[in-house]
Order: structure tokens, then C-alpha cells, then sequence
């Protein structure tokens, strides 16, 4: 038996401003808030007869704001074979509100909620693991989530009005973070690797995916990507490239304006990069990436806030350069 526990608490000052660079008397808001959060964990891992492993844990979360909750989580691993491995966990999570948008008030656009509660979530997976030998390896998995208490900006009257809020006038409503959503998802997940040493590494996965939510704005019920990372000759130079794709899937229709498509064709993106170890003192790299390399037509739906704008494209042949070191 394995038991192994810690603490963490944190302190959190806010200072917000924000405002219209046109107008700054419009739009103008500010969020002054200063709170703690404190964590304490306990992990068990237990050895049982019949290649049988089970981890289990726990962690109590107090926030200043938003309250303390618990978060347990129960895991068994079944190994039957040196090759082979089933999983079965359980486990549970929850999100605070950010301070936007519990507290973000400008006097035209948006009105603040401090009574807003965290996310929570429950999960349920089911996976097996298979190592092929030559470095390969197959897993798939089955997996359910429940959500509650999602956060969403939903528009309501302003506050103050003589009388009922005329839907024809912008300035007789607001924006304001509620929790107003359920979710639930589900679906299987396929996946495998190859490793040659540093040579070669090679990934790829599928998931099929499904959930109740209605709408279904922005979810993809197939999604996909393949990576490949190779150093063909020289050991500093590692080549990689990308394959991303994802089914087509639904807008949100409150963003619809007259004329704009309701949904998104189904897309795939290739990304190529290369990555060069500087000589010299510590880790200096210096990489190269380009997004988009087939300047593939993958719009993005976008929230309801920017309508009449629904969708941005991705844009094409990207270069992206970054300088990156460790010294230690």
C-alpha cells in the first residue's frame, strides 16, 4: 500500500480594466477582487491478487468565493498479461467561475453574477491497452461525462428599466454568465503509437463521439490527427508533420445572420514543422512551423458575440519561428 498526500493554496489579486479605445466613458469596467484557494490531496495505490491494481484519491478544494467541494477518484488496472492492460476509472471534477465572468460589469454590455457556481463534471472510461512488440502499441476506450451548472452568457434585460425591455432597442438588454446548461457526452476512442528509439515516433487516433446538447454548435462528431516526428539523418534536425481532422458540424443559431450557412463542412488540416538543437551552453532550439501548410478551407464557428460574424477562416501557410532554451 502506497499513500501519498500534499497541500497547495494559492493567492489571487484581480485587477481588471477595460474600456473602448474610441470611447472610454462606453464600456467601461473594472474588477477589483483579491481571494485564496487551498487544495489538500490523498492518493492510495494498492496492490491485489490477480494482477489487479486499484488507485484511488481525493481532493478537498476551498475557495474564498465559490464555496469547498470535494473531487474523488477510483481507478483499477488489470494487467493479465506483460502486454496487456484494462483500465476502468471513475472520477469527478469542477471549475470556477473566472472573474470575468462572475464579476465583469461595463453599464452597456454586460451585467455581473457573483452568484454563479463552479462546473462540475462526472466521468466514466473504460480502456485497453496492447503493446504489439517493435515498439507499437494499440488502445481503445469507451467514455461517458456528465455535466452541470455550465456557464453560458445568456442576454437579459438591463436593470433599471421604466418598463418592459423592447427587443427592437440594443441598449434594453445585457449579457450575463449564468448557469444554465447540462451536458452529457459519450464515445469511443481509438489509438496507437510506433517508437523507434529517437529516431521515428509516429501517432495517430480516432473519436467517435455523441452528447444531448441541443444545439450542437461547434461539435464535431468525428475527429481524427495523425503526427509523425522523424530525425531521417542528422540527430539535431527533427522533422514533424500533422494531419488534424474533424467532421462537419453546426454553428450556434442565435449568431446566424440572413444568408449565413448553418453548418460547416467537414475539414482536415496539415501542419509541418522542423525543430534544430543549437550548439552551444543549455537547450537552445530554434523551430519552424508551418500552419495550414495546403491552405485547407477549416472555418471556425465563432460565439454569438460577434455576430453577424459566424465563422473565421483558418488562415493559410502560416510560418511561425520560435527561439526556446533551458539552462540548468
Amino acid at each position: 500500500l502506497l499513500v501519498v498526500g500534499g497541500v497547495n493554496a494559492q493567492l489571487h489579486a484581480t485587477r481588471q480594466r477595460a474600456w473602448s479605445v474610441e470611447d472610454p466613458a462606453v464600456g467601461s469596467g473594472f474588477i477589483d477582487e483579491d481571494f485564496g484557494v487551498a487544495d489538500a490531496y490523498l492518493l492510495a495505490e494498492a496492490a491485489l491478487p490477480g494482477h489487479l491494481r486499484l488507485h484511488g484519491g481525493v481532493t478537498f478544494t476551498a475557495h474564498a468565493i465559490f464555496g469547498h467541494r470535494f473531487s474523488p477518484k477510483l481507478a483499477a488496472v488489470w494487467t493479465p498479461t506483460a502486454d496487456d492492460a484494462l483500465k476502468a476509472i471513475a472520477s469527478t471534477g469542477f471549475r470556477a467561475p473566472t472573474m470575468s465572468e462572475a464579476y465583469f460589469e461595463d453599464g452597456t454590455d454586460y451585467l455581473a453574477n457573483p452568484d454563479l457556481r463552479p462546473e462540475t463534471v462526472r466521468s466514466a472510461e473504460l480502456a485497453w491497452e496492447r503493446r504489439l512488440g517493435g515498439g507499437a502499441s494499440l488502445t481503445a476506450a469507451l467514455f461517458a461525462s456528465r455535466y452541470r451548472n455550465l456557464i453560458q452568457f445568456v442576454t437579459v434585460p438591463a436593470p433599471g428599466l421604466p418598463g418592459p425591455p423592447d427587443p427592437a432597442e440594443p441598449s434594453d438588454w445585457r449579457a450575463q454568465g449564468r448557469n444554465v446548461q447540462h451536458l452529457s457526452t459519450w464515445g469511443g476512442e481509438l489509438s496507437g503509437a510506433l517508437r523507434r528509439g529517437r529516431r521515428l515516433t509516429a501517432t495517430a487516433g480516432l473519436s467517435l463521439q455523441g452528447t444531448d446538447w441541443s444545439p450542437r454548435a461547434n461539435f464535431p462528431a468525428l475527429t481524427g490527427a495523425v503526427t509523425v516526428a522523424a530525425r531521417p539523418a542528422w540527430d539535431r534536425l527533427q522533422l514533424v508533420g500533422r494531419v488534424a481532422f474533424q467532421a462537419a458540424r453546426d454553428k450556434d443559431p442565435s449568431t446566424l445572420s440572413p444568408g449565413a450557412r448553418p453548418r460547416l463542412p467537414a475539414a482536415a488540416v496539415v501542419d509541418l514543422g522542423a525543430t534544430l538543437a543549437l550548439p552551444g551552453p543549455g537547450r537552445l532550439e530554434l523551430q519552424a512551423l508551418l500552419l495550414n501548410a495546403f491552405s485547407a478551407a477549416a472555418p471556425s464557428p465563432v460565439v454569438g458575440d460577434f455576430a453577424p460574424i459566424t465563422e473565421l477562416d483558418q488562415p493559410p501557410r502560416t510560418l511561425r519561428l520560435v527561439l526556446r532554451g533551458r539552462w540548468e
